[in-house]
């Protein structure tokens, strides 16, 4: 017998990011949080069938953007009836926006078929959003897709918020970017901003805080660009740059590059950030703020600082602190390598498999 056909077979259902950014399809977290969970699982013992789910989604006006999104859900709803059937378990990954729609017909193709689902709800928001459903889609999402058999949410908070709740299951975003590239430096100077090109994620606010900074301190920002900006945006700042758009695979080097990694944001979806999960475990230490879910991974004093949202001169204040206190700012790195272990992937995906085979293997697939 092929041992292969004897493996939990997987129907993961989630969005594929772009090769390439561009406008109306850019880069985002959820995208590599959902590549990440491919190649992870691929790496265990399991077979993976993957629908993508990924569609233009910004600047391409209101008309656009819903006949996408539509011919997109009729598209992997045909997808997922295709490949069910011959899957054991089907894995969806989307943002808690999209919830209602998708995760509960995605559930609802999966129960006719007979097959358990577990979801995996990415951003910081998913409380909030399901506290903010009107009585009749709070009755729909419990009798459809809060009845799988998992729901992965990103933070503690989150958890909490569904304590009564014993099939949702706290699943942080992971990575596992190896060793420290370089090692730490004594001083820091070089500060680094990866994100998308939102106000909302800070930008305009570390662009303001990098001015009169000591001699030598240098902002650097990289990022997809996701609405219309000023065309001389970076050249009003003497010691700030912009170095275009990375591939997920090249953050790591770039962060190893700086000294201390910026995100200054106030996005009402944010979660646990990967970058700032990717700062920690090259061993560098994170300016961001007291927003949301940020400071259940960013501990003030021990890994990072947190400053006020939408404050440039907070802003200015810590990366002043970290530039003059090396002492502050080799502790800040240890506490940096410290937190990163802890969101290592290996662990965390052995665990989901853990409960892969648990479910495929279950006799009571009752929701």
């Amino acid at each position: 017998m092929d041992r292969r056909s004897s493996l939990p077979r997987i129907l993961m259902i989630g969005p594929v990011p772009p090769r390439v950014s561009s406008l109306t399809n850019p880069i985002g977290g959820t995208g590599v949080h959902f590549l990440e969970s491919i190649r992870e699982l691929g790496k265990r013992d399991v077979c993976l069938q993957v629908v993508d789910t990924t569609r233009p989604r910004t600047n391409i006006g209101r008309v656009a953007f819903v006949l996408h999104a539509a011919a997109k859900i009729l598209q992997i709803a045909f997808s997922t009836i295709v490949h069910v059937r011959s899957c054991d378990l089907a894995f969806i990954s989307l943002t808690a926006s999209r919830a209602w729609v998708l995760a509960s017909l995605f559930w609802l193709i999966c129960t006719c078929f007979g097959r358990p689902v577990m979801l995996r709800i990415f951003g910081g928001e998913f409380d909030a959003t399901y506290d903010r459903y009107s009585s009749g889609l709070r009755w729909w999402a419990d009798h459809t897709f809060m009845r799988s058999e998992r729901i992965y949410v990103q933070t503690r908070a989150i958890r909490q918020r569904f304590g009564d709740r014993p099939n949702v299951r706290w699943f942080p975003n992971t990575r596992d970017v190896g060793a420290p590239i370089t090692p730490t430096p004594r001083t820091a100077k070089r500060f680094l901003l990866v994100a998308q090109l939102r106000k909302e994620k800070g930008l305009y606010e570390a662009l303001e805080a990098c001015r009169c900074l000591p001699d030598g301190c240098r902002l650097t920002v990289y990022g997809p660009r996701v609405a219309a900006l000023e065309g001389d945006l970076f050249d009003r700042y003497d010691n700030a740059s912009y170095g275009g758009t990375l591939h997920p695979q090249e953050v790591p080097a770039a962060i190893a590059q700086h000294d201390v990694v910026l995100l200054p944001t106030y996005f009402w979806s944010e979660g646990y950030p990967g970058v700032i999960i990717e700062a920690f475990q090259c061993g560098r230490p994170v300016i961001s703020t007291w927003w949301r879910s940020i400071p259940e991974l960013v501990r003030h004093h021990r890994n990072g600082l947190l400053v006020s949202p939408r404050s440039s001169t907070d802003l200015h204040e810590a990366m002043l602190r970290l530039a003059g206190d090396p002492v502050l700012y080799r502790t800040l790195c240890d506490g940096a390598l410290a937190t990163g272990d802890q969101f290592r992937s290996p662990a965390w995906y052995d665990r989901l498999v853990g409960d892969i085979v648990s479910i495929c293997t279950s006799d009571d697939r009752t929701r």
